[in-house]
């Protein structure tokens, strides 16, 4: 493992380096390269310790970010996107996930561009590929499948959730088209603000407990929802480290509700079902229940796999 978590910051470290981005050991992907650094080099047979100040679940979690970016690059680099405007905004930020930031604008950097990789990894990663705009800020989105745009917000409020489909909304209008929209909810419900469990029973109800306050959003959707006639689909994720009898692990799930009624245009439909099951291989439709907030983890795999996997499982399908 650490010979492997030793090539891929390496490999990581080379994007920066080929970028001129002179990184920093104390935020953004800079501090998680620094860590897992060092903690590659220091191991002591294999066991994690704490040392320097840094603790055992912040070296994990460093170690878990690395990994996760290194694959995202890699599928996005495969799939031909250019991610290096998005590479050279990661050096500041947190990377504390599910905790609400500080009021200042650049600590939400790292996270908002890893979230737009992390898109498109998984839309990549599961044979749909997107195309980036030009220029970062793009008032129509973040990217665009075929005839979809699709925007990646990583708001620090539910407050801000209606405004910014509203905003959306209108940008679709003006342009006569339709859109897509992801939503990261972690740090709006802070659910990393407990990341110590001494179970996964511990760690469920947890999450059992965050996620009903994640109705009050699914409820401002449902009600408002004539408002976004132009948006066509809207994605919720979370991510989040957490640590559970001294394991760590970051998880990141989702689910998908398709608004089907907005449009009878069936080359938008299939295009946004395409999408849609990206998120969840039987993604909620509007027109029908939407039944749980959370389905799987996500997985480069086509959507049919993992049906079939489940299948084979014997494992009910959860929304």
């Amino acid at each position: 493992m650490w010979e492997k978590l030793s090539s891929k910051i390496q490999v990581l470290l080379s994007h920066f380096t080929d970028l001129k981005v002179n990184l920093s050991k104390e935020h953004g992907i800079g501090l998680a390269i620094h860590q897992a650094s060092m903690i590659a080099v220091n191991n002591h047979n294999g066991v994690i310790v704490d040392f320097h100040g840094i603790t055992k679940k912040e070296f994990a979690s460093s170690i878990q970010i690395v990994w996760n970016l290194t694959e995202n690059i890699d599928i996005c680099h495969a799939a031909g996107l250019n991610i290096k405007s998005h590479l050279k905004q990661m050096n500041v930020g947190s990377i504390k996930y599910g905790v609400k930031n500080p009021a200042r604008r650049n600590d939400k950097f790292y996270k908002d561009f890893e979230f737009e990789i992390f898109i498109a990894a998984q839309l990549s990663g599961n044979g749909v590929t997107p195309k980036f705009f030009e220029k970062l800020n793009d008032p129509r989105g973040d990217m665009i499948v075929d005839e979809i745009f699709i925007e990646a917000k990583h708001p620090e409020s539910d407050r801000q959730v209606p405004k910014k489909l509203s905003d959306f909304n209108s940008q679709m209008k003006k342009i006569s088209s339709y859109g897509f929209t992801v939503i990261a909810i972690e740090d709006i419900f802070a659910f990393g603000e407990k990341s110590d469990f001494y179970s996964q029973i511990e760690l469920n109800q947890w999450n059992n407990e965050k996620e009903s306050t994640v109705i009050n959003v699914l409820a401002e959707i449902y009600s408002n929802e004539y408002s976004y006639r132009n948006i066509v689909g809207i994605a919720l994720t979370k991510s989040v480290i957490s640590c559970v009898s001294g394991s760590v692990n970051f998880p990141r799930l989702t689910n998908v509700l398709v608004l089907d009624h907005h449009t009878d245009n069936r080359k938008i439909l299939n295009t946004v079902m395409k999408i849609a099951k990206c998120f969840n291989p039987l993604p909620n439709m509007f027109t029908k229940r939407w039944e749980n907030i959370f389905n799987q983890p996500f997985s480069h795999k086509t959507y049919q796999k993992q049906i079939n996997d489940m299948k084979k499982q014997k494992k009910m399908l959860i929304g």
